[in-house]
Formats: C-alpha cells, sequence, structure tokens
C-alpha cells in the first residue's frame, strides 16, 4: 500500500495543481445539489447489461439555481478488468424554457492494470440554439427633459402614440442581420484514472471541449478519493474545475467538496456476509516458488475477487474456468495471512471453508496458515 501510494500520489497532486491554475480567478460561492432518481437494474443479455436511469435534481447556488431533469441509457460489456459501454442520455432545466433539451451519445472504455483502472470516454452533444428575427420593434420616446423644460424630439409619432402624462414616443423598426436556428453539434473528452488501494479509492480526471457558438474552448481537470469507514460510512474528498454546462445554464467554476457516504448495513452479520449460491469452500493449494493457487466455485457468479494483506488488500479479479470454479494464483510469504472475497461487485465476506475473525469494519475476515 505505501508502494502504490507513493506513485499514485504525485499524480492527484499534479491534477489538483493543474485544476486550481486552469481556470481564471471567480467569486466563490456556495452551491448544493439534492438529486431523486430511479434505476432499472441491470437486465443481462449474453455479454451485455443493459439499463436505464432517470431523475430530477436541484442545483442551488448563488448565481445560477436550476432545476435538471435527467433521463438515459446504457449498454455495457466486460467486467471490473476491462469492457466498454455506450449510452444515450438527455438534460434539460426548467429555468431555460427557451432552449431544447441537451442530447448526449456516450461510449467509454476501460481497462486496469494491476490496481490502476484506466477509462477514456468520448460524449457527442447536441442543441438547437434558438435563432433571431431580422427586426426588432423599438419605443423611442419623442419628449426628453432640459433646463428649459420639455422639448419635442425631431420626427413624427405614430397615431395614438400619447400616453397618460403629456410624454409620446414612436415605434421604430431596427433592422439586423437575422441568425436561423441550427442544431449544434459537439464533442467532450475525458480520460481518467482510478486506483483502489484496499479500501481506499483515488482518482483523477481531465477533459477538454471545442467552442460551441459563443462559448470558448475549455478544460476541466478533478481529483478526488474516498475512504471506507467502519458502519457503512465512506469519506469523499474532491476538488478541481468544472465547464460551463451548456443548454443548461450552469457556469464554469472551481470547487472543493467533502461528503459523507452512507451505504445501508444488514442487521445480522451472518446475512451480511453470506455469500451467493450456489458456493463451495475456498482451497489455497501450493503452486511451486512460494506461490498459492486459490480456487472457489460460485456457478452463476459474474465476477469473484479476492484481496489480503498479502497484497495490500488490492482486489485481484479470479478467473472462471467454464465451470463455475474461479482461479487465481499468487505469490505468499509464509505465515498467517487474513483474506476476503468478494461476488458480482458486492460485499466483502470471510471465505468458507477457513476460520473466521472479526475485522475493524463490523464484519469478518478469514486466515489461512501458510508454511
Amino acid at each position: 500500500m505505501p508502494q502504490v501510494l507513493s506513485h499514485a500520489m504525485p499524480v492527484v497532486a499534479a491534477v489538483c495543481l493543474g485544476a486550481v491554475s486552469a481556470a481564471p480567478p471567480v467569486a466563490g460561492q456556495y452551491a448544493a445539489g439534492a438529486n431523486i432518481g430511479v434505476s432499472v437494474v441491470p437486465i443481462t443479455t449474453g455479454a451485455v447489461q443493459l439499463s436505464a436511469a432517470g431523475g430530477v435534481g436541484r442545483n442551488m447556488s448563488w448565481a445560477a439555481p436550476r432545476t435538471l431533469l435527467s433521463l438515459g441509457m446504457m449498454a455495457s460489456a466486460g467486467t471490473s478488468a476491462g469492457g466498454a459501454s455506450l449510452g444515450l442520455s438527455t438534460q434539460r432545466t426548467a429555468e431555460a424554457a427557451s432552449l431544447s433539451p441537451v442530447f448526449a451519445l456516450q461510449a467509454a472504455a476501460w481497462h486496469s492494470i494491476g490496481p490502476v483502472t484506466l477509462k477514456l470516454g468520448l460524449a457527442e452533444h447536441a442543441l438547437r440554439f434558438t435563432g433571431q428575427p431580422g427586426s426588432l420593434e423599438i419605443s423611442v420616446d419623442t419628449e426628453f427633459v432640459t433646463d428649459s423644460g420639455l422639448v419635442p424630439y425631431p420626427g413624427n409619432t405614430s397615431p395614438g402614440s400619447s400616453v397618460p402624462g403629456g410624454s409620446a414616443f414612436r415605434v421604430d423598426t431596427v433592422r439586423h442581420r437575422s441568425t436561423p436556428s441550427s442544431v449544434q453539434i459537439w464533442s467532450e473528452l475525458e480520460a481518467s484514472a482510478e486506483w483502489a488501494v484496499g479500501r481506499m479509492r483515488l482518482s483523477a480526471l481531465v477533459g477538454a471541449r471545442p467552442p460551441v457558438q459563443s462559448f470558448p474552448a475549455a478544460t476541466w481537470a478533478q481529483a478526488g478519493g474516498s475512504i471506507d469507514l467502519p458502519h457503512g460510512f465512506s469519506l469523499d474528498v474532491a476538488a478541481g474545475t468544472s465547464p460551463a454546462r451548456i443548454g443548461l445554464g450552469i457556469p464554469g467554476s472551481r470547487f472543493v467538496s467533502v461528503g459523507v457516504r452512507v451505504q445501508p448495513v444488514r442487521g445480522a452479520p451472518t446475512e451480511r456476509i453470506a455469500p451467493p449460491t450456489p458456493a463451495s469452500v475456498l482451497s489455497v493449494q501450493p503452486a511451486g516458488d512460494h506461490r498459492f493457487t486459490f480456487t472457489y466455485g460460485a456457478a452463476q457468479a459474474s465476477s469473484v475477487q479476492i484481496a489480503g494483506d498479502f497484497n495490500a488488500w488490492t482486489p485481484v479479479d479470479l478467473e472462471e474456468d467454464g465451470h463455475g470454479r474461479w482461479h487465481a494464483t499468487m505469490a505468499l510469504e509464509p505465515g498467517v495471512h487474513h483474506v476476503s472475497l468478494r461476488v458480482n461487485g458486492g460485499a466483502w465476506f470471510a471465505p468458507p471453508g477457513i476460520p473466521a475473525v472479526p475485522d475493524d469494519f463490523g464484519g469478518t475476515t478469514g486466515i489461512i496458515d501458510v508454511r
């Protein structure tokens, strides 16, 4: 864990410095948000998972309070070790009724190298901008005040242009170049990296987009991290810059955010650590040269991960042999080691078939004795 952090922290620090210096200084302001959403449990069709989600959110700030409506669907294929996704989403805000919804076609691909997951995402946005007519009628006051009193403005007033109080006006037509409504399409590219180190996760992200109508080209950078705490809590910290949200009326800004996330914890420990069924015990067999093969049976699982104090609690993906058995071979030093399993990205649990002891996070972990 210290070695991974020593490599990860300089990258995160560089992204933080870039985020702070990327945008010109602006006045600080407080912003908060609240969201209510609903999502469809992913439906698996072969190797592809389909999901849909929608929500209503409130972005509360002094400069640009907005009520956001969102709807989207996504198809993804792969595992935590690598894969790709394709999605379609739409957003609009109740405060910008004159603008059409913003549509986005989003594609992403990710690949894990040890504890680091690299991700590249591309989003194609589309928005119809309203045009302007070629002429505009304005009212011009035909009397103005001087030291000598009211003086008529030269020119004729329109019939019936007098108003109470004796003032008068005329209607002039101002002509200028008209602009028709048009659909603007632009791309946004983002690259990110995430380090999973035991119960800690560090992330860094950079993004860019070209000029769009009156909006200049934009770049942004963000960095953050989270750490799992006991009893289902986790602490999230992030900082960086955020681009203006075109079509939603939300300006670009710098930000620093600190939050606490709560994940409900099941009442009975035996229920919380129970692995999916059908499952078998975890077996550990020597493979030579201080290497050992872990084998675990879970016929209905789509992914199985193992972590222990022998690798700084870094999750390692097990490989399935086509018959519901999952394998991984790793180097272990002689002695007693703590180990945990996770199936389908769920909660970590003590592997069945080996002794279990309480951990520091309200659960249990298994122990193995390597000789």
